[in-house]
């Protein structure tokens, strides 16, 4: 088929007639609804154009083509000059004017090559976007006339369109303006040269760098995107490129647990994991964050752990915000809060009480500290209830046990960092009461010198040099000497056990035991009725 059959022309149309019948045909294949159509069309439309100026048939005389030639020769420099002028005088306001001025002269095409060389300094944005809306230098389709512009011009035009698409959306993202960005994209959306399926794709790929630049997120606005855009898993295909889709999932995942974990830090909530959210993102100093943990229970620590593990192994981004970006730091502090003195000072309430009974009573030691297991269980039941019902009810007084903590604590006890008053001291001195009552002064006073000789000893062995002096780590791999060292001492130990109990003194009815004599046995053997 001959381009003329495509145009539906003679094939001694001229010029004016193949642009005419070009801008209508145009409508009806859109690059980007027929392309192949709007190819073959573009092809037909060239030679058509190629031969109508160069192979057509001259009816002019040639001496009428000198005339003509010879007032033409000043024209180009006269074109130029006044394009020149008009393109230094141009601003965004007045380019309307200036253009027509330009048709009016007949210097148009110089108007737009001058036009574009200064829109591509890239100082002037607001001229570039009149130009590509007015002149459509990205879409030829739109033109009656094809713009004769060099094509690497117009591809390093197209580059700073998209530059400048990407600082704007960039800038109002910066600032947190989500409705301003939504509205630039709609705007976007209905602009002809993004319009073309290569170009929409490309702006697909700078929303997606532009939300991950930014240190700004937004959930509502990255779901519209998704379904305006089409980034979806679900689709068949999915407009979003790669890697940029897997690594907005991953920051949409880590910003929502993120506002998340910030929410419930900031409730006043008993609930364990609102406890630990307020302890690793809460807004606290490192000191405050130490105090708070002291109310803590073990159902806290847990929720530590889990939230710590959680950070460490999928969202380790989150980290930098902890202190040392350890989301660990209060390992230690888990120690200082759980309240094991109280139960180990019960084991010297028991001692106590045994050697009251070995003064009071013929009880022999075995019989005493046989006891002492029962004695030390039995006051260990009333601790718990203790500790079940006090932790709960003064875990909001806070504030106040911070204060009496500071005053009262040093005298109190031995441990530093001071017990807290009210939530840590109290319950102790309650159960001491018990015990007083129960079981005597000895057995109280083996439970206050536990308590504060455990104190003392967290004290100086709570030290950093003591404490990484003491530190001693099992090796992951054992020598054959270090196994035969441990097992050395092991028989040595059981040995002196032995030892020890084979050697102990028996007591009164203990080994030979007093049994009826025979009545002819020893100096009876003699008497009548025995026979010898």
């Amino acid at each position: 088929m001959s381009c003329w059959e495509v145009l539906g022309l003679p094939s001694d149309a001229d010029a004016r007639s193949i642009k005419r019948q070009y801008a209508v045909l145009l409508k009806q294949h859109r690059p980007d609804e027929d392309p192949v159509g709007f190819q073959r069309l573009r092809e037909a439309y060239e030679h058509a154009l190629q031969w109508s100026r160069y192979e057509a048939p001259v009816e002019v005389p040639q001496a009428l083509q000198v005339d003509t030639v010879l007032p033409a020769t000043a024209e180009p420099d006269t074109r130029y000059d006044q394009a020149q002028a008009l393109v230094a005088d141009a601003t965004p306001a007045n380019l309307a004017r200036l253009y027509q001025h330009a048709q009016d002269n007949e210097c148009t095409e110089a108007f737009e090559a001058l036009l574009l060389q200064r829109c591509l300094s890239g100082t002037e944005p607001a001229i570039a976007d009149w130009a590509v809306t007015h002149l459509h230098w990205l879409t030829p389709w739109q033109r009656e006339t094809p713009a004769r512009l060099p094509d690497y011009r117009l591809a390093a035009l197209l580059e700073q369109m998209f530059a400048q698409v990407e600082q704007r959306l960039t800038e109002l993202l910066d600032q947190q303006q989500v409705e301003a960005f939504n509205a630039a994209l709609i705007e976007l959306h209905d602009t002809e040269w993004l319009k073309p399926l290569a170009r929409h794709a490309r702006l697909d790929d700078v929303l997606a760098r532009t939300l991950l630049a930014s240190t700004f997120w937004s959930e509502a606005l990255f779901e519209s995107l998704c379904s305006e855009q089409a980034w979806s898993d679900q689709h068949l295909e999915n407009h979003c490129p790669e890697p940029e889709w897997s690594a907005l999932k991953a920051r949409h995942a880590l910003e929502r647990f993120s506002a998340q974990a910030y929410h419930q830090a900031s409730l006043n909530s008993r609930d364990p994991k609102a406890r630990a959210a307020r302890l690793l993102f809460g807004d606290m100093t490192l000191e405050q964050r130490q105090r708070f943990a002291r109310r803590f229970g073990e159902s806290d620590w847990n929720a530590c752990r889990t939230l710590s593990e959680t950070l460490l192994n999928q969202y380790p981004a989150l980290c930098a915000q902890m202190p040392d970006e350890d989301p660990y730091f209060w390992r230690d502090w888990e120690r200082t809060s759980r309240p094991w003195p109280m139960f180990v000072a019960l084991l010297g309430m028991a001692v106590g009480w045994a050697i009251h009974d070995q003064q009071l009573t013929d009880h022999t030691l075995m019989e005493s500290l046989g006891m002492v297991p029962t004695w030390a269980f039995l006051i260990a039941i009333p601790a718990l209830l203790i500790l079940a019902i006090w932790r709960p009810v003064t875990d909001g007084y806070g504030e106040i046990d911070e204060k009496l903590a500071a005053h009262l604590s040093p005298w109190l006890s031995f441990r530093r960092p001071p017990p807290l008053v009210i939530r840590e001291i109290l319950p102790c001195w309650v159960l001491g009461l018990l015990i007083w009552i129960i079981l005597g002064n000895y057995a109280f006073a083996g439970y206050v010198l536990t308590l504060q000789g455990l104190g003392l000893a967290q004290r100086v062995l709570g030290r950093p040099s003591i404490r990484s002096a003491l530190t001693w780590r099992w090796p992951a791999r054992p020598s054959t000497r270090q196994w035969a060292t441990c097992l050395g001492l092991g028989a040595l130990l059981l040995s002196a056990a032995l030892i020890y109990a084979n050697n102990q003194r028996i007591h009164r009815d203990e080994g030979l035991q007093p049994f009826l004599m025979s009545p002819c046995s020893g100096l009876k053997a003699g008497a009548q009725g025995c026979t010898p």
